[in-house]
């Protein structure tokens, strides 16, 4: 992605964030995202989020499932480890130990280039 890109994006999220600070207000979110994850991070912040966890294997975002409970999820397709559906289809399942509601609302998406591989 190149640097303009980077700043236009960045400068859309802060536009979209002033107009959804109140759903977020007061949520917990967790961010599984291994390339572009600061940014998301500092976007669901200026949305209202109270905190955002941000993971870059799907190990790790299992491991803070197990610990603390999330309002929201945002899941990349595709990183190291285990990705994102099979993170959000053990939430959904709720095997013992997961602290997140299995019904929590969730993000999953992909950066991948085909029409056909985008969630």
């Amino acid at each position: 992605m190149t640097e303009m890109m980077t700043m236009n994006l960045l400068k859309l999220d802060a536009e979209a964030a002033q107009n959804i600070a109140d759903t977020f207000a007061g949520c917990r979110a967790l961010i599984l995202e291994d390339e572009i994850g600061p940014e998301m991070k500092a976007a669901l912040e200026a949305a209202g989020c109270e905190s955002v966890d941000l993971f870059e294997t799907g190990d790790a975002a299992l491991a803070a499932l197990e610990v603390n409970a999330y309002d929201v999820l945002v899941l990349d397709r595709i990183n190291p480890g285990i990705e994102g559906l099979e993170v959000l289809d053990r939430v959904r399942r709720r095997p013992n130990g997961l602290k997140t509601d299995p019904d929590v609302p969730a993000l999953v998406y992909s950066l991948l280039g085909g029409e056909d591989q985008r969630i």
